[in-house]
């Protein structure tokens, strides 16, 4: 609830003025409606929950509508994204921020999109702005650890990934911090942080598998098997990021997977 109240707060500030009144009167005449359908008699209550009702729908109707551009936008350009159209959700990005300059949730947005494409400069630029504006929102401190780690750059990574858990990152990140530490050769933080993450049961079937994989590697286990789906994705990773420590890194862990 916290961060949905916060979201909304920050959005308000990105409105037009007139958008932004008209919100404050619908909610400052919700108030009186509020206090006397709890404390009026019958008579008035009865009305003063109507009016509360209408003061409401109000102020939803204000809110969408001084969202409409962000809810379109934001909404398709994250629907690109999920089918992998990184090209076409880029361009809804930057066109809306060019309009909306230090939105956030579009940066973060539009960073993750450059780091999907292997565009890790832009992607590095965008994300560090993001955080610079707001340093204890997690959504761009994870995208912006993301990054750093398969740039290679662990140590910062780590650091990173750490802040994001201040600020209320998911136990996900966990993870991320345990592959920067392996692969930054930080062993004991690595052992600490991707035991915790499976301890904390999230993260999907490819994140699952590398945790469990990089702690067999570190207890001289054999490697964990891997489905078809995982190897295309990690696959695909070592791949995208061939040209940074982190790709190198993987495509080795997966070859070392197949003679296991």
């Amino acid at each position: 609830m916290g961060h949905i109240i916060l979201h909304i707060f920050k959005q308000f500030r990105s409105w037009e003025r007139l958008a932004q009144i008209s919100f404050v009167m619908a909610l400052l005449f919700s108030i009186p409606a509020l206090i006397f359908s709890v404390i009026g008699d019958e008579t008035i209550r009865g009305y003063a929950v109507i009016s509360l009702m209408a003061s409401l729908f109000v102020a939803q109707l204000i809110f969408l509508w001084a969202n409409r551009g962000m809810v379109n936008d934001y909404t398709r350009a994250q629907r690109h994204f999920l089918r992998g159209e990184f090209g076409q959700a880029v361009i809804i990005l930057k066109n809306y921020l060019q309009n909306h300059p230090k939105d956030v949730q579009a940066m973060t947005l539009l960073g993750n999109t450059y780091r999907q494409q292997g565009d890790l400069e832009a992607s590095h630029a965008i994300l560090l702005e993001a955080v610079n504006i707001q340093p204890m929102n997690y959504f761009p401190l994870y995208g912006f650890g993301r990054t750093l780690l398969v740039a290679g750059q662990f140590s910062e990574a780590i650091t990173t990934f750490q802040k994001t858990l201040k600020a209320g990152g998911h136990a996900i990140t966990y993870f991320d911090i345990g592959e920067a530490a392996y692969f930054g050769g930080d062993i004991p933080t690595a052992q600490k942080a991707l035991s915790r993450g499976l301890a904390e049961g999230g993260g999907d079937e490819n994140r699952v598998w590398m945790a469990t994989a990089l702690l067999a590697q570190l207890e001289n286990h054999t490697l964990p098997p891997l489905s078809d789906a995982s190897r295309t994705y990690w696959l695909a990773q070592a791949k995208l990021f061939e040209n940074t420590p982190y790709g190198k890194a993987i495509k080795i862990l997966l070859a070392n997977q197949q003679q296991s």
